[in-house]
């Protein structure tokens, strides 16, 4: 078997033709298939198929087509108060419960809702320290590791991969400033991989809120 590409037609087509010894009682190639296209100036060829292009695929949607008014009304009200009840939802939407509930099961397969809880005081339970340490690495490709070690850790609450003068940035929860030397000498400088450490303790904590969902009105 033998493949032509032929030339005049556009790159996207392909024209491809096959060779046969058998002859039909006119002594001409035994057709393959009689497709449309344009036949060549060749005796020992039969067009197959002038194949179009594949079509193309359009690219996933993202999750700002999938989130419409009525996603963004519900957000908006369950992250101000997770123990909302639905009715109340669905009376300040202006929908009925079960769609309320439908929406918000949609969200969460969707994972725009990751979870929902209680907030703490940690000054209650003792944490009388809120404190920013900036973590220097031997090399960025320790980053994960580094992250599994931090996990063993409870006192760390959050961990940030960054760029600027830090490899990255974790938050932490100490009782006191004896706490807090003692996590870092003998627990996250301890962690392979860890060059250097910078802290910053906060001082007052002076905002704390959830982010601003914009709806059309």
């Amino acid at each position: 078997m033998s493949i032509v590409i032929t030339t005049q037609v556009p790159i996207t087509h392909l024209l491809f033709y096959k060779t046969t010894n058998q002859r039909t009682r006119r002594g001409t190639p035994e057709p393959v298939a009689a497709l449309r296209g344009e036949h060549p100036n060749s005796p020992s060829a039969t067009p197959l198929s002038l194949l179009p292009a594949k079509p193309r695929i359009p690219p996933k949607s993202n999750f700002m087509d999938r989130i419409d008014k009525l996603d963004r009304k519900i957000l908006r009200i369950v992250m101000k108060n997770a123990r909302i009840a639905s009715k109340d939802v669905a009376i300040e939407c202006g929908v009925s419960r079960a769609a309320i509930h439908q929406r918000i099961q949609r969200l969460i397969e969707m994972k725009v809702i990751t979870g929902s809880g209680y907030h703490v005081n940690p000054k209650c339970l003792g944490y009388n320290c809120c404190t920013y340490v900036g973590v220097r690495l031997e090399k960025g490709s320790l980053y994960r590791n580094v992250v599994k070690e931090l996990e063993k850790v409870p006192e760390v609450v959050e961990c940030h991969y960054t760029t600027g003068p830090y490899s990255m940035l974790i938050k932490v929860y100490v009782r006191d400033n004896q706490n807090l030397m003692e996590l870092l000498n003998d627990r996250i400088q301890h962690i392979n991989g860890v060059t250097e450490t910078e802290t910053l303790i906060s001082l007052e904590q002076s905002m704390n809120r959830t982010l601003h969902v914009y709806v059309d009105e």
